[in-house]
C-alpha cells in the first residue's frame, strides 16, 4: 500500500471516528433537551468536554483502523511477487 492510499485510509478512519462521535453528541444533546424541559432547568454547554469527546473519537477511529488493518489482499500479493520475479534487482 503506498504512503498515499495509507493516508486516505486513516483519514477516512479519522472522519469515520469523528462521524460517530458527532452521532453520540447528538444524541446527548437530544436527551439533555428532553431532561431540562422536563425538570425546567438549564444545563450549559461546556465546549472543552465537547471538543475532546470529538477527538477522542477520532483517535478511537484511527487506533481501530490501524488494528484492524490485515495487509495487502491476497491478489495483490500475488500480483506483487510476479512483478518480484521479473524485476532486475537481485534478491539475496
Amino acid at each position: 500500500m503506498s504512503a498515499f492510499e495509507w493516508l486516505t485510509y486513516l483519514l477516512l478512519a479519522f472522519a469515520l471516528g469523528t462521524a460517530g462521535q458527532l452521532v453520540r453528541v447528538a444524541v446527548g444533546f437530544k436527551k439533555m433537551h428532553d431532561k431540562n424541559l422536563a425538570t425546567n432547568t438549564k444545563t450549559t454547554f461546556d465546549p472543552k468536554k465537547f471538543w475532546t469527546s470529538i477527538i477522542l473519537g477520532a483517535m478511537a477511529g484511527l487506533i481501530t483502523a490501524v488494528v484492524k488493518w490485515q495487509g495487502e489482499p491476497p491478489r495483490v500479493l500475488r500480483r506483487l511477487q510476479l512483478l518480484r520475479e521479473w524485476s532486475h534487482e537481485q534478491i539475496e
